[in-house]
């Protein structure tokens, strides 16, 4: 009995050792390679390098199955893609590749809503068949908020504000996410809705009050000491806002915190709070 383990083991060792004569090593060459053919056909490279078990781990934390990325890339182009820092780590029949990647990517025939992306990446590869296979995709966001982007952040939030208080509250959804998860804290709503927070449709509810007696809420709205930051397609801004309301004459500071989502290429505020100061 013992021979006969010995041998089986003995076997299997042989064997394992062949197959490991016969891997090939995982070069930088041999990725850039396919960093090349993806630029030219995602879809392609998809189905003929990735295994059919892969998942995908993005930028924001979703786990996006073979199929999902295959339907991504059918939707949307990539006319931007470039990896750098690249480092390469095998043992046997394993690679694993990390890096930087940035890519551009919109949906087709939409080049306006182009968004551009900075993040670290791991690529799993297995050598299976006689060839490498992706097994897993992870990335970590690290993009960079540009003073653009800051910018275009700023103006929808002053816009929303200046909405407000203009004697235009017809506006103000306008830079609001239709989603029902959005909320808005401030005292102000208790006297609208009875509460001092709106969720969802309550929102539309006390903008509708607002319509009815615009002059209540007239006033002139400053910004300063912002703090801008973007991660994919989440923004977040704090900032401290003195009205001057024009009825009672009198002028109150606030600290601001707004919460946005990018919604087919716009931002759109999904949260706002605040303090009193």
């Amino acid at each position: 009995m013992k021979t006969r383990l010995f041998f089986l083991v003995t076997l299997l060792l042989i064997a394992n050792q062949m197959v490991l004569a016969q891997t090939p090593t995982f070069t930088e060459t041999l990725f850039k390679q396919f960093n090349d053919a993806f630029r030219k056909d995602p879809v392609k490279v998809l189905k003929e390098t990735a295994h059919k078990d892969m998942v995908f781990v993005n930028g924001f934390g979703q786990i996006v199955p073979l199929t999902g990325v295959i339907s991504f890339y059918t939707k949307y182009a990539e006319p931007y893609r470039e990896v750098s820092q690249i480092h390469i780590s095998q043992v046997g029949t394993a690679a694993v590749v990390t890096g930087t990647i940035e890519h551009h990517f919109y949906p087709k025939g939409q080049p306006e809503l182009i968004q551009k992306y900075t993040g670290r990446f791991a690529y799993n590869y297995a050598f299976k068949g006689g060839k490498w296979l992706i097994i897993g995709v992870q990335h970590i966001d690290i993009t960079e908020t540009s003073e653009e982007i800051k910018d275009e952040i700023r103006a929808v939030i002053k816009a929303e504000t200046n909405a407000f208080f203009s004697g235009e509250p017809e506006k103000i959804l306008d830079y609001w996410s239709k989603g029902g998860y959005r909320e808005h804290h401030h005292k102000v709503l208790k006297g609208l809705i009875d509460s001092n927070f709106a969720v969802g449709d309550d929102l539309n509810k006390a903008i509708e009050i607002i319509k009815k007696h615009p002059s209540k809420f007239s006033g002139k709205a400053t910004h300063s000491q912002w703090n801008v930051q973007m991660r994919g397609t989440t923004a977040w801004a704090t900032y401290i806002q003195k009205i001057e309301d024009q009825a009672s004459e009198k002028t109150s500071e606030r600290r601001e915190i707004r919460i946005l989502e990018k919604e087919n290429g716009e931002w759109k505020i999904v949260f706002a709070s605040g303090i009193e100061l």
